[in-house]
């Protein structure tokens, strides 16, 4: 591929394409900046199946941006392997927008005040296809209850791991919509604070099943009213075989860690949930759930520790909790049969 550097200076452009292989490097964040002059245009189109490689820039506007993309990855065919590495993306509508790309990677990036999407993973070619990454201190945030840090809507095999993210209405949003099952999110090691509705989230669009999703060894902070991971149930089973274990979770009043609104065949590990006694949730399962393991969790000053309806809940590692079971279920202490609250 070819190599095009761009020496210490402000650049100004409107859009570019890039239509084969490239190495598009910069000088330092602080030494390129690259910046558009369209409120709501794509920035720089990728369109070759051709590795791309971009980094050690800053990438903004001059003016509000309302629509588009800084860079917009489309095309005929899969583009393999695209590398985004050390760039800084300021003020943007959408920063990154994967619409045709599998095995892509984005390290040590910073996205600021963006509107709407920071990074959005699709596959519109091959809605399986994917084994990405999103690693090695990527830092999100959007500097108000707006946007979404990562936006997922297809492909697959998707690993988000040790990042920062910060305020927005999502740090991460799975709304399914392919034509295609797939599969495997891996989310670990991330720091996940102050999402104005969700760090987590889960739903669907159409009855496309997704499954495998590890949660694990990550430390989330609610804001008041939120939901630190979410399972939402849009009417139809769409998401099986989560995981969700070895996380720390610190709640705000009325606040939720963890709630299984609507998904199958899951675990709830231990994980350790703190909240102020101001009606927080510790963890939810709702009526739409079926055959989940729930293990003990290590809870201090959460006013509801348990709220589990749902079918075939099974417990392991219980003694005595507070809670409540809205409906018949088994394993706590061999069988049990109750409605009101464990005392």
């Amino acid at each position: 591929s070819k190599l095009l550097y761009a020496v210490g200076f402000d650049y100004k452009v409107t859009q570019l394409t890039i239509s084969s292989g490239l190495k598009f490097i910069g000088a330092g964040r602080k030494g390129t900046r690259i910046r558009t002059t369209s409120s709501d245009q794509n920035m720089i189109t990728v369109t070759t199946d051709q590795q791309v490689v971009i980094g050690d820039m800053e990438i903004g506007s001059t003016v509000t941006r309302t629509s588009g993309a800084y860079l917009y990855f489309t095309g005929s065919t899969q583009i393999q392997r695209p590398q985004i590495e050390n760039v800084n993306f300021v003020n943007g509508y959408d920063c990154i927008d994967f619409q045709m790309a599998g095995q892509f990677a984005v390290s040590g990036c910073y996205f600021v005040s963006y509107t709407n999407n920071a990074i959005k993973v699709k596959n519109i070619l091959e809605p399986d296809s994917g084994d990405s990454t999103i690693n090695n201190g990527c830092v999100f945030d959007a500097g108000s209850t707006q946007g979404i840090a990562i936006l997922q809507t297809s492909s697959g095999g998707l690993r988000i791991q040790n990042n920062k993210f910060l305020n927005g209405a999502y740090h991460y949003l799975g709304q399914y919509d392919s034509v295609r099952d797939t599969s495997i999110l891996v989310w670990d090691g991330n720091s996940s604070e102050s999402a104005a509705v969700s760090n987590i989230a889960f739903s669907a669009v159409t009855g496309t099943a997704f499954s495998q999703a590890l949660i694990t060894d990550s430390q989330f902070s609610a804001n008041p009213n939120s939901t630190c991971i979410l399972f939402a149930d849009p009417g139809f089973d769409y998401i099986r075989n989560a995981h969700i274990a070895d996380n720390v979770f610190n709640l705000g009043s009325n606040s939720t860690a963890i709630n299984l609104g609507r998904v199958q065949n899951s675990t709830v590990g231990v994980n350790t949930i703190a909240g102020n006694g101001t009606n927080e949730f510790g963890v939810a399962i709702g009526a739409s759930s079926d055959d989940i393991q729930v293990f003990e969790q290590n809870q201090n000053s959460v006013t509801n520790e348990y709220s589990i309806s749902g079918t075939n809940i099974k417990f392991t590692g219980w003694q005595q909790k507070n809670g409540q079971v809205q409906t018949t279920t088994n394993g706590v202490f061999g069988s049990l049969y109750i409605t009101n609250q464990i005392t």
